[in-house]
């Protein structure tokens, strides 16, 4: 979409736009809970599905639980700003690393995960924080050390309707999201679409059941006897 000028966002400034509102509506302002999302994978017209569940916790804590559709686990992974664990139950393998190993082999920086869920993330770079809607949307562009993120806002709303993560040198990232729900101050994705702007690499999410009780703790239990593997 190409409805309105592209300009960086500016935070020094205290919003009193749509781009607060949008900010407003972030999941992960606060905790939740993805109880349950149906996911299908269709890597060059090879279909794959699975069940996810996933967690949050504030400041930046990640646990993902990836299951058959009999709901046999196949992996848990745990994510922080600086580290990565993964339980590959079928393998019996304990990946550990890096989150930094994250953006260097799939291109997602950790800072980003938020916006995979329609989140609106900001650069440490501000320059303009006035938003200019034009046929109902607004267009704005975060660029960050190693990446940019492209927007396109609902003005009426508040939330992302397109997201686009640009990398050098690697392939784009389009994330669409669709079917809006509200439970009560939380907006959220009901469908998620992820496109390969090169690879012939679609995934789509279904989000089946959420909540946003404050979650006490979040924990990772290391496979016993697993063999370690270092992420590289």
């Amino acid at each position: 979409m190409n409805k309105g000028k592209t300009r960086m966002i500016n935070t020094s400034l205290e919003s009193r736009s749509d781009i607060g509102e949008t900010r407003k509506h972030n999941l992960s302002n606060n905790d939740f809970n993805v109880k349950r999302a149906d996911v299908v994978l269709n890597v060059d017209g090879d279909e794959q599905k699975f069940i996810a569940s996933f967690k949050y916790k504030l400041p930046g804590i990640w646990l993902i639980s990836m299951k058959s559709n009999t709901g046999i686990e196949a992996a848990r992974v745990w994510i922080t700003a600086d580290t990565v664990l993964i339980n590959d139950k079928l393998h019996k393998k304990l990946y550990y690393g890096k989150s930094s190993t994250l953006e260097e082999k799939y291109g997602i920086a950790v800072r980003a995960i938020p916006v995979l869920m329609g989140d609106f993330i900001e650069a440490d770079r501000k320059i303009d924080n006035s938003i200019d809607c034009i046929e109902g949307v607004d267009e704005e562009v975060a660029q960050f050390e190693n990446f940019r993120v492209e927007y396109v806002i609902s003005c009426r709303e508040n939330k992302i309707l397109e997201s686009k993560i640009l990398r050098p040198d690697k392939n784009t990232m389009r994330i669409n999201y669709y079917k809006t729900k509200k439970d009560g101050n939380q907006k959220y994705p009901t469908k998620i679409i992820f496109t390969d702007s090169e690879a012939n690499n679609i995934m789509e999410i279904k989000i089946r059941d959420i909540d946003f009780n404050n979650i006490d703790k979040l924990g990772f239990i290391p496979g016993k006897g697993y063999e370690k593997v270092l992420l590289k």
